[in-house]
């Protein structure tokens, strides 16, 4: 994903350049670093949330309850199709002919 979101990002700054006259790639490249950071916070945060909501006892070490793992499974097969589908859905949204002149 990083290469494609490069890529991607540089498009929009070509595009955004020839709609407003004015370069300002900075601002491009701070946006997708803050978003990158963010989505690292809510990443931590939520196996957090889903930890404790499945009832996961570190000081039980290997030693977790069936539904635990069950859970954990589960939360990673959902977690991962429903971000895929994010990230799909959002790519689809992005224009990226070579003639368009808009975001």
């Amino acid at each position: 994903m990083a290469v494609i979101i490069s890529s991607m990002i540089a498009d929009q700054i070509d595009v955004d350049e020839t709609n407003h006259h004015i370069r300002r790639e900075g601002l491009f490249v701070s946006l997708q670093s803050w978003i990158i950071s963010m989505s690292s916070v809510i990443a931590v945060i939520s196996s957090g949330i889903a930890l404790n909501a499945i009832g996961f006892e570190a000081l039980n070490g290997p030693e977790q309850s069936h539904f635990s793992i069950l859970a954990m499974r589960i939360f990673l097969v959902v977690g991962t199709v429903v971000s895929a589908g994010i990230g799909y859905w959002l790519i689809k949204k992005y224009n990226y002919s070579e003639h368009s002149q808009t975001l």
